[in-house]
């Protein structure tokens, strides 16, 4: 690693884009696939808007996108074809694809994986700079433990957020309308979210709202849920959006510190 570049990434598809901060290395890994294969018997990714359309072509890795990235271009859309092909999921920049392809064939030994780490190994510093000291002193001065045992640390938000932070209880209340109306009309669905709401109460992970008060921010979510009808555990996900932008054009997940990346999800865009 030498140096670091500002990236504008933008999708094939539409105009959504994001920036983001990369560092520059000789080499990544491997070139994905690791052979070229044919795009047949593959009916679910027919006429998808796949975020690489060449997935089956060999090619070195140029990017790899973080957790902080990926967890904000997911959407709820996911596909599966038969056994062992690859699943779909639904991105801002289109379709990506991930799991096992018969053609696929990887044989890493661990002088190899050893080879890889010596030779792109990052040399860390126990400095950090100003923004990383802020959020470790705010972790220091707010963690705390409960009767359980857990470990509980506030959110750590950005200096003069206030500023920054909009109205936004009229959008949250609009899609809860339009929530409204999809629970009337699935009962099945309705009772799985009354259940899951119900559970968030008694385990003191929500409580009503006080009045609103001028003088404290205030930050209303929407909310949707998103229906796993083959999933063997939680049939039912709740998705709180913390991505969605307040009157000023900023959202709460703006306005939060992110602090350094230490994990790197290693996803890749075939």
């Amino acid at each position: 690693m030498q140096s670091s570049v500002q990236l504008t990434c933008k999708s094939l598809y539409s105009e959504y884009k994001f920036d983001t901060q990369a560092l520059i290395m000789k080499k990544l890994t491997n070139k994905l696939p690791n052979s070229t294969f044919e795009k047949t018997n593959l009916p679910h990714l027919e006429n998808l808007k796949l975020a690489d359309p060449d997935f089956n072509i060999s090619r070195p890795v140029d990017l790899l996108l973080g957790a902080d990235v990926y967890s904000e271009i997911l959407l709820d859309g996911v596909l599966r074809g038969k056994q062992s092909s690859p699943v779909a999921q639904e991105t801002h920049l289109g379709w990506i694809l991930c799991g096992k392809l018969k053609t696929f064939n990887c044989h890493v030994t661990l002088c190899e994986l050893t080879k890889f780490w010596e030779s792109e190994d990052i040399i860390t510093s126990n400095k950090g700079n100003n923004d990383e000291d802020v959020c470790e002193e705010y972790y220091k001065n707010t963690v705390k433990r409960d009767s359980e045992n857990k470990y509980i640390v506030k959110k750590p938000l950005i200096p003069n957020f206030e500023e920054k932070l909009g109205t936004s209880k009229s959008t949250a209340i609009s899609q809860f309308l339009q929530l409204e109306k999809r629970l009337n009309k699935d009962k099945k669905l309705s009772i799985m979210y009354r259940d899951f709401i119900n559970e968030y109460i008694k385990l003191n992970h929500m409580k009503p709202s006080c009045p609103a008060s001028p003088s404290v921010p205030e930050c209303y979510l929407p909310h949707h849920g998103v229906l796993r009808e083959h999933s063997t555990t939680t049939k039912l996900r709740v998705v709180f959006n913390a991505s969605q932008k307040t009157s000023t054009g900023f959202s709460l997940n703006n306005l939060l510190e992110k602090g350094p990346t230490y994990i790197t999800i290693f996803k890749p865009f075939y």
